[in-house]
C-alpha cells in the first residue's frame, strides 16, 4: 500500500514537471513572438500597415499597432507579477492621462476620438513597459545583442526607404499605389525627399539618429568598421529628407560629440588609433558619396534661406498661434487629454498643432505638463546615476549620447513637429530607457 502510495505520488510530480516545462517552453516562444512583432512592425514595417479602415478616419488604421496592444495584454496574464513591479513605476503618466481625460469629459462631454486617444495613450507605456520586461527576461544584461538586434531591423526599414526613394520619387505616387493594394494613406505631396517606411520626412530624420546612437556604440564595443558604414547611411538617408529640424538636430549632436571627443584628447592628450581611422573613414565616404547627396543639401539651405516665404513655415507659425490661444482659455488643466484632437478636426484641421510641448500643455494644463516633466526628469536622473554605477564605460557613454538626443529632441525639434507623441518614436525610446532602468537594478 505504501510503495503503491509512493508511486502515485512520484507519478504527479514528474506530471507537475512536464506541464511546467510545457509552460516555459510556450512562455519563451511567446516572449520572443512579442519582442520580434515589436522590432518588425514598428522599426521596419512603420506606416506600410495600414490595412484596416476604422470609422470616418481619412487612414487606415494600423494593424501592427492592435497586434501589439492584443500581444502585450496576453503577455500581462502571462506574467503580471512582473509587469506590475515595472508598470507601478511608470503608471503616474497614465493616471494623469486619464485625469487629464476625465477634465475634458467634465468640460465637452464624451468625445470617441478624444477616449481612443487617451487609450492609445496609456497602452503605449503599457507596452513599453511589458516589452521592456520580456526583453530583459530574454537578453538580461547582454544589451548589446538586444541593440544589435534593434539595430537590424532598423536597417531593414532603411533599405526600403531608400527602395521608396528609388522608385517612388513623388509620394503621391506612392499614396496611389498603396491605395490599390488595400493601404489608404494620404500623406504630405513630397517630391525627392526620403519619406521612409512612415511616410513623413520629418519625423524619419528624428527617428534616424535612434539607430546612428546605437550604431556609435556598437562601434565603439567592438570596432567592427560595419557599423561605421549603418551610421554613415543612416546620416546620408537624413540629409535626404531634406527636413530642416531634423538636419538641425543631427548636426547640433554631431557638433556636440566632436567637441566632447576633442575634449578629451585635449585634456587627456592622447588619441585612439581606431578614432582616427574612423574619423578618416567617414570622410572619405562622405566626399566619394557628395554626388548623391549635394543636390539635397543645396535644396535644404534653399529652404532655410527663403523660410520667410515657405508655406510650411508659415503654418508652422499659424499652428503656434492657434495654439498659445487654445493656452490662454485653458491653461490651468488644459482642455483635457487629447480634447485638442476632436476640436481641430471639427474645425477642419490636423488633430494636433505641430510642437509636442504646446500641445502638451494644450490638452494636460500647465500643471499636470509640469508634473510630467518633473517626473520624466527625476527618473532619468536616477537611471543615470544607476547605469554609471555599473563602471560600464560603453553604456555610460551610449547613455550620455542618448540623454543629448533627448534634450535636442525636447527642446529643440519636438517644436517644430510633433515627435514626442509620435507612435514611432515614443514607443522604441520608453523601451529603451525602461530596459536600460531594469538592467541598471541587475533584477
Amino acid at each position: 500500500m505504501i510503495k503503491k502510495v509512493n508511486n502515485i505520488t512520484a507519478y504527479k510530480q514528474i506530471t507537475y514537471a512536464q506541464v511546467g516545462k510545457k509552460t516555459n517552453i510556450f512562455s519563451v516562444i511567446f516572449n520572443n513572438i512579442y519582442i520580434y512583432t515589436f522590432l518588425f512592425s514598428v522599426l521596419t514595417l512603420g506606416n506600410i500597415a495600414r490595412f484596416i479602415r476604422f470609422g470616418g478616419l481619412l487612414n487606415n488604421v494600423l494593424i501592427t499597432e492592435i497586434i501589439l496592444y492584443l500581444l502585450s495584454l496576453c503577455w500581462i496574464l502571462l506574467h503580471p507579477r512582473k509587469f506590475i513591479y515595472v508598470y507601478k513605476m511608470y503608471a503616474y503618466i497614465s493616471v494623469i492621462a486619464l485625469l487629464s481625460f476625465m477634465i475634458g469629459l467634465i468640460r465637452f462631454g464624451f468625445d470617441q476620438v478624444a477616449f481612443l486617444y487617451m487609450i492609445r495613450f496609456i497602452m503605449i507605456f503599457i507596452v513599453a513597459s511589458s516589452l521592456a520586461v520580456a526583453a530583459y527576461k530574454k537578453f538580461k544584461n547582454r544589451y548589446d545583442i538586444l541593440f544589435k538586434k534593434i539595430l537590424s531591423f532598423y536597417t531593414v526599414g532603411l533599405i526600403i526607404g531608400y527602395l521608396i526613394y528609388i522608385f517612388f520619387p513623388r509620394s503621391n505616387q506612392l499614396w496611389s499605389f498603396l491605395s490599390a493594394h488595400g493601404i489608404v494613406f494620404h500623406g504630405d505631396p513630397h517630391t525627392n525627399r526620403f519619406i521612409s517606411t512612415y511616410f513623413d520626412p520629418n519625423f524619419y530624420s528624428i527617428i534616424a539618429i535612434i539607430p546612428l546612437l546605437l550604431s556609435l556604440l556598437l562601434y565603439k564595443k567592438t570596432t567592427h568598421f560595419i557599423y561605421l558604414l549603418f551610421a554613415l547611411f543612416f546620416i546620408i538617408s537624413i540629409f535626404l529628407t531634406v527636413s530642416r529640424s531634423g538636419t538641425a538636430s543631427l548636426i547640433i549632436l554631431l557638433t556636440y560629440l566632436l567637441t566632447s571627443k576633442l575634449l578629451i584628447i585635449f585634456k587627456t592628450r592622447k588619441i585612439k588609433k581606431n578614432t582616427i581611422s574612423s574619423i578618416l573613414i567617414i570622410f572619405i565616404f562622405i566626399l566619394i558619396l557628395y554626388p548623391l547627396y549635394s543636390q539635397k543639401i543645396n535644396t535644404l539651405l534653399g529652404r532655410v534661406a527663403n523660410i520667410k516665404y515657405d508655406e510650411s513655415a508659415y503654418s508652422r507659425y499659424l499652428s503656434f498661434l492657434f495654439a498659445v490661444d487654445i493656452i490662454k482659455k485653458y491653461s490651468f488643466f488644459g482642455m483635457g487629454y487629447n480634447y485638442l484632437a476632436p476640436y481641430m478636426l471639427s474645425r477642419g484641421m490636423q488633430s494636433s498643432v505641430d510642437s509636442s510641448i504646446l500641445a502638451a500643455i494644450c490638452n494636460f494644463g500647465i500643471l499636470f505638463t509640469l508634473i510630467i516633466f518633473f517626473m520624466v526628469f527625476i527618473f532619468l536622473i536616477n537611471l543615470y546615476k544607476k547605469i554609471k554605477s555599473l563602471n560600464d564605460t560603453n553604456l555610460s557613454f551610449f547613455v550620455k549620447i542618448l540623454y543629448s538626443y533627448l534634450i535636442i529632441v525636447i527642446f529643440f525639434a519636438s517644436n517644430l513637429n510633433n515627435i514626442l507623441f509620435y507612435f514611432f518614436w515614443i514607443l522604441p525610446v520608453t523601451f529603451i530607457l525602461f530596459y536600460l532602468s531594469l538592467l541598471s537594478k541587475n533584477l
